[in-house]
């Protein structure tokens, strides 16, 4: 007994030791971006430079030593192309390592039909003094044809992010809202430094989820980030004048809720990020002065897919497809469970939607919208989605496919 005894404590600090080894190494692992890299050589030929770095840069990425949020098993090349002096179109299939959603943000991959395949396409600008080759800037395929369209000696004008009458838009690294489908537009002060700035990964993101942002005639806010603190920027007449409220001291920039209910506006965001997964926070004020904490439940306190606030004090958090709701602005919270897909069920065998993505209201109706962890369900090429409905809020039927 005391033999066995003794192997279960090695097994247990061998464990331990392991996953204390682990994120030594992922805290000290260093990600090299992609605009900067350099890549010395005697070649001349952008296809063959253009190569090298592919497999350098995605090389990087294999081993125990990398974190799961950028780690892959292995990239193939499946095509390059030059397409100017200076720039080149790279095509590639990645196999990732895990299911972790992170590491498809991180190194901007595209879904495909197979599960832990992803498909790579970026555009390359080489700049190149004597035998050392540099990125100097990094885009997508559609983004590059933009610039390089027949029109781009045109006025310029922002470029509107999203079909609505009320939606934001980027020009020249400045920030714009609309509120009247792109004819006028009002600047957001410092708004691109602050929102779109990624200070972690020292990168821009101007393509904000849409839960992470409000644009109404009566309310207009944005999650702006500095080096000391995590603020709203807000205005209350259509962009006329803005203001800035911090909330709490944070540098990491993960998802992010934003909610405006009667008489509150509620933040959830990632405040920390440990081996794979994302840790929330939710705060809330009613004078955008001062900012409360809302208690969370620990049975979703990472790795949230969808926050809803549908009152003052009765909100919704999804962790996977269940949904966890509070009546007492999280004094506590209760477990709802979305029921089977049955039509869905009965024509392929299983339920594939396991994953809350949004939630709204429509006419004193709740709704919610699944999506799939795995994304191996389409139908018409698309990823299918589930909607649901309850009539109280608890209470859920499914509805039909979307």
């Amino acid at each position: 007994m005391k033999r066995v005894g003794l192997a279960l404590i090695c097994l247990m600090f061998a464990i331990f030791a392991i996953g204390v080894t682990e994120e030594v190494m992922w805290r000290s692992f260093n990600f090299m971006e992609i605009v900067g890299y350099q890549i010395k050589t005697t070649k001349s030929n952008l296809s063959e430079i253009s190569e090298k770095w592919f497999y350098e840069y995605f090389n990087q990425l294999r081993g125990v030593h990398v974190p799961y949020d950028y780690r892959i098993q292995k990239a193939e090349l499946d095509r390059i192309e030059v397409l100017d002096e200076q720039s080149v179109q790279v095509n590639g299939t990645i196999y990732t390592s895990s299911r972790n959603l992170s590491v498809i943000d991180n190194l901007n991959l595209i879904q495909s039909s197979e599960r832990y395949e992803y498909d790579f396409e970026i555009v390359l600008v080489w700049q190149n003094e004597g035998h050392m080759w540099e990125i100097t800037d990094a885009m997508s395929p559609v983004q590059y044809q933009i610039q390089h369209s027949v029109f781009q000696d045109a006025p310029k004008i922002p470029y509107v992010m999203k079909d609505t009458d009320w939606a934001y838009a980027i020009q020249d690294s400045n920030l714009y809202v609309t509120y009247d489908h792109g004819e006028t537009f009002k600047e957001v002060p410092n708004g691109y430094e602050q929102v779109c700035w990624d200070a972690i990964h020292s990168e821009t993101d101007e393509y904000l989820d849409d839960e992470s942002y409000i644009i109404t005639p009566e309310f207009t806010a944005f999650i702006g980030r500095n080096s000391l603190a995590v603020k709203l920027i807000y205005s209350l007449d259509q962009g006329e004048t803005w203001q800035e409220s911090n909330i709490c001291s944070s540098n990491y920039k993960g998802k992010a809720y934003l909610s405006k209910t009667d008489h509150y506006c509620y933040l959830t965001m990632a405040l920390d990020h440990l081996m794979g997964d994302d840790y929330y926070g939710t705060y809330r004020s009613a004078d955008f002065e001062t900012w409360e904490s809302v208690s969370m439940n620990e049975a979703f306190d990472e790795n949230i897919s969808c926050v809803f606030w549908l009152s003052d004090e009765i909100g919704y958090f999804a962790n996977a497809n269940v949904l966890y709701r509070t009546t007492n602005h999280g004094g506590d919270y209760e477990a709802v469970t979305l029921p089977p897909a049955t039509s869905t069920i009965e024509d392929i065998g299983y339920d594939p939607f396991d994953l809350v993505v949004e939630m709204y209201q429509d006419h004193d109706v709740i709704y919610a919208i699944a999506s799939q962890k795995e994304g191996d369900y389409k139908k018409d090429g698309q990823l299918a989605r589930g909607l649901y409905l309850s009539y109280d809020g608890i209470h859920f039927e499914f509805v039909q496919e979307i």
